[in-house]
């Protein structure tokens, strides 16, 4: 089912990526699949959406990290996470660099 449009991003646990951003939070989707976690993935799970049924929205592993919303066109919240990111991935930036539990 075609999803486009604003829905909540519900986080499962703690990551820097995440740091300023409300639980909750709206986050812009344009996409019409998504993936289906398996038994082994389920550490990597981030964050659920729900539209229709609940998705994985982010995952994290390592330093990777992907998301099925679009931070780009999610106003001031996609913003600070973009900025996370890019806090993650220079050095001295002042952003944890681990992840953290719930």
């Amino acid at each position: 089912m075609p999803h486009i449009g604003w829905n909540q991003v519900e986080r499962t646990r703690l990551h820097p990526v995440f740091d300023g951003i409300a639980d909750g939070a709206d986050f812009y989707f344009v996409h019409s699949y998504a993936g289906a976690p398996t038994a082994s993935s389920t550490g990597a799970i981030l964050a659920w959406t729900t539209h229709g049924r609940p998705f994985v929205s982010a995952v994290a592993v390592g330093n990777l990290v992907g998301v099925q919303f679009h931070p780009e066109r999610s106003g001031r919240d996609g913003l600070r996470f973009l900025a996370n990111v890019l806090a993650l991935a220079t050095p001295g930036a002042g952003v944890a660099r681990r992840e953290r539990t719930a």
